[in-house]
C-alpha cells in the first residue's frame, strides 16, 4: 500500500495496513519537580537508556513487551515514590519514553519534591 489514493478510507484492513507503515513512539511527560536529583543519578546505575534533552531529561521505558520487567527492576533501587509512580504510569499508558522537564505538567497525587 504506497499509494495513498488507492486507499479505501472505509475498508478496515485497507487502514490497518496504511497505519501499520508508521512508527509511532508514545511520551509520558512530566515535570522534574515529581523527582528527586539523586533518582537522575541512579538512571544510569539502574541501566536505564536516558539523553539530556533542553531542560530535562528523557528515559526509555521499552516497548510493549520489555515493560512490565521495568516495573519490577526499579524496585530494586531506591528511585523517590515520585519518579516510581510516572514510570508505573508511562507503563500503563504504554509510552516508551518518560520525558521528564523542568516546565513539564505537574500531576495531583504524585509527590513533588524541592530542589
Amino acid at each position: 500500500m504506497s499509494d495513498i489514493n488507492s486507499i479505501n478510507w472505509n475498508n478496515p484492513r485497507d487502514l490497518s495496513e496504511f497505519r501499520n507503515q508508521f512508527e509511532i513512539r508514545r511520551t509520558l511527560m512530566a515535570s522534574t519537580a515529581h523527582t528527586l536529583e539523586e533518582d537522575f543519578n541512579l538512571l544510569g546505575e539502574a541501566g536505564l537508556t536516558a539523553e539530556s534533552i533542553d531542560y530535562g531529561t528523557r528515559i526509555y521505558i521499552g516497548h510493549h513487551e520489555e515493560q512490565i520487567p521495568i516495573v519490577d527492576h526499579i524496585s530494586n533501587f531506591n528511585f523517590s515514590e515520585g519518579f516510581r509512580l510516572l514510570v508505573l504510569f508511562a507503563v500503563s499508558f504504554n509510552c516508551n519514553w518518560l520525558e521528564l522537564d523542568v516546565d513539564g505538567p505537574i500531576y495531583e497525587r504524585i509527590p513533588e519534591y524541592e530542589w
